[in-house]
């Protein structure tokens, strides 16, 4: 039924809804299909930040060394977790975050709003050259593979980041 969440036969979830496009209505369906669940295994490795950028007002871009054999479908993120810190707070030290970049440049690269955390802060003023964990990738939020069918994705977050 339009605007409900319902199962959609075992493999996912959808959401009707009726839209205006142009002179148009039409009905958008989104499923997120638990078939298409990414299969590529998880990597835990140690990589180097080899870069970071303002990128704009409270907001940095983070470029890390991308590990041999990391793999990963745009749409998925990754956690990066800081090795001794100087400073940490009750949400620890580790945190998700998507990759930006795509699965086939050299690099692995994250885009964050600059928030007054522990984290951020520790991020912020880590020395290019620093090692930090990775432990991913993660999420199958990604784009379908039948090219034929439309896709729709309707997204928050900071605002600078593809999908």
């Amino acid at each position: 039924m339009p605007g409900e969440l319902s199962d959609f036969s075992n493999s996912g979830m959808y959401l009707a809804m009726p839209v205006q496009i142009g002179q148009s209505s039409r009905q958008l369906t989104f499923i997120a299909s638990r078939q298409e669940t990414i299969r590529n295994h998880t990597m835990k490795a140690h990589v180097k930040l080899i870069g970071r950028e303002t990128i704009a007002e409270g907001t940095m871009e983070f470029r890390f060394s991308k590990p041999a054999g990391f793999e990963f479908r745009a749409g998925q993120w990754t956690d990066f977790g800081l090795i001794d810190p100087p400073e940490t707070d009750a949400e620890g030290n580790v945190r998700g975050f998507s990759l930006v970049q795509a699965p086939f440049e050299p690099d692995l690269v994250v885009a964050t709003r600059m928030r007054d955390t522990a984290y951020k802060r520790v991020l912020r003023d880590l020395p290019i050259g620093s090692q930090v964990t990775l432990d991913g990738p993660g999420g199958d939020f990604t784009l379908h593979k039948n090219q034929s069918t439309p896709a729709v994705f309707i997204i928050g977050g900071i605002g600078v980041t593809p999908v």
